[in-house]
């Protein structure tokens, strides 16, 4: 049996077996890194047609969990079977074959393959035919073409991409996060899919900590057991953000801006006093990430993407946070952060232990900051970007998708740290779905509906002494 998808033809998986036999089961007696404790004792038992989330903390282990079942970290403490066949003696390609399928936070599919190429390799038979798993209408409201190549897809696009994929093959799923970068609109219906791949038999796993926009109704909650306490630090520390002393606005000119496939941009000015934020918001695959980078005066890596772009004002010390965050794996977290708070100068003791203590706020302790920035979880890295973005020099700042992979704790703090960085001086760009922000003081503007021309956008500058601590 075959599915159209935009025109093309895939060859779809087949029947699956009795619903019976379907069950994923992960036991831990244990989960340690580094000789820390994790997790355990907790057993997860998800039956054929269940859709259940796995819920916790940032940076607690949900993640490296999973890369444990998937079985591209080995614990022992850990088993976990599928279908009544264990899957722990086994590699990760045969546990792909046994029909276990995970969804990664950040995109892994090679960037040279196209949306056709893998849609096929997912979508090959193996079975008896079975009812075509619909995603045509999903990917054409991402903006997708199965012509696209992925890495010329937005993340927010290549995110949709690779959970169908995930969905397409495979009875027992692993979805880590799988509304991280996708626009409020496109949340539903991927959400609807997740249910029709659990109506169709399969037993669904998702990790998803988020309390924002719509969600799947689960059939069940999974706590995360953690023998040592995982809570962030009661007591708000004052946070110290030197009020900046540069009071001059900048301005950009774009006289042209354009995407392939999207309204154009003409005629417009952006205005950033001191202080002042400026919110760009659309949905997937609109342009915003590539508008931060031209604003940031970064080359355009796209081919069809035309940028006509002046500026005036200071942007000799930037800083640019992007999507996903772009930390130095193989260096210790607090060589990133520290390299985020100075730019290179060096970093005064008060200014490095206000950091650290913010960061225990968000439950990232100082030990924690040893690791390499490769160990540290999507909420871990999210948070270490987004307080050295914050509390360092740069005056001016751009913020990808900032709040992406926090938890709803961590948001919080995380908005109230913004405000402070505001009052404070900063300016800020950010690209961000996430209501609140959308919804904050500062100017809006928003890409995909309609060409935007002859308009002026200025940000808007909070009320407020510039020494405030977080409140």
């Amino acid at each position: 049996m075959v599915s159209s998808i935009q025109g093309k033809s895939f060859p779809l998986r087949g029947a699956l077996p009795e619903a019976t036999s379907r069950m994923l089961k992960i036991a831990v007696e244990t989960l340690e890194i580094a000789g820390r404790p994790l997790c355990g004792p907790m057993d997860i038992a998800v039956p054929a047609g269940a859709v259940h989330r796995l819920r916790g903390p940032n940076g607690c282990g949900k993640s490296l969990l999973l890369d444990v079942v998937t079985g591209l970290t080995r614990a022992s403490g850990v088993s976990s079977s599928l279908g009544g066949k264990s899957l722990s003696p086994l590699s990760t390609l045969h546990r792909w074959r046994c029909g276990l399928s995970r969804l990664f936070q950040s995109p892994v599919l090679p960037a040279e393959a196209s949306v056709e190429d893998s849609l096929s390799w997912h979508l090959a038979p193996n079975r008896d035919s079975a009812d075509a798993f619909h995603i045509a209408d999903f990917l054409a409201l991402a903006g997708v073409s199965v012509h696209h190549r992925l890495g010329s897809l937005s993340f927010g696009q290549r995110r949709c991409v690779e959970l169908c994929c995930s969905l397409s093959r495979g009875t027992g799923l692993l979805l880590d996060e799988p509304f991280v970068g996708l626009a409020p609109g496109l949340i539903p219906t991927a959400a609807a899919l997740i249910r029709t791949a659990a109506d169709r038999g399969s037993a669904v796993l998702v990790v998803d900590h988020q309390a924002t926009g719509p969600r799947l109704e689960f059939d069940d909650t999974h706590e995360w057991v953690n023998p040592t306490s995982h809570s962030t630090t009661s007591t708000r520390p004052r946070i110290s953000i030197a009020p900046l002393q540069d009071n001059g606005d900048v301005t950009w000119r774009i006289d042209e801006f354009a995407l392939p496939d999207q309204p154009m941009i003409r005629d417009l000015t952006l205005i950033l006093p001191p202080g002042g934020m400026i919110v760009i918001h659309g949905g997937n695959g609109t342009g915003k990430s590539t508008l931060l980078r031209a604003l940031a005066g970064l080359r355009q890596p796209y081919q069809g993407v035309t940028t006509k772009l002046a500026f005036t004002g200071s942007m000799d010390n930037i800083l640019l946070s992007p999507q996903p965050p772009k930390l130095v794996p193989e260096l210790p977290a607090t060589s990133n952060l520290t390299f985020m708070l100075g730019r290179g100068a060096a970093v005064s003791t008060g200014e490095w232990d206000s950091a650290a203590a913010t960061l225990g706020w968000f439950g990232i302790s100082r030990t924690c900051l040893k690791k390499r920035a490769e160990l540290l979880s999507g909420g871990e890295a999210a948070a270490v970007a987004l307080v050295g973005a914050l509390l360092g020099s740069a005056p001016l700042v751009f913020l990808d998708e900032p709040f992406e992979s926090l938890s709803p704790e961590a948001t919080a703090k995380g908005l109230r740290l913004l405000e402070q960085a505001r009052r404070a001086g900063k300016r800020l760009v950010t690209v961000s779905h996430y209501p609140l922000i959308s919804s904050a003081p500062g100017a809006r503007l928003r890409l995909g509906d309609s060409e935007v021309r002859d308009l002026v956008v200025c940000g808007v500058t909070p009320p407020g002494n510039r020494q405030e601590a977080v409140q």
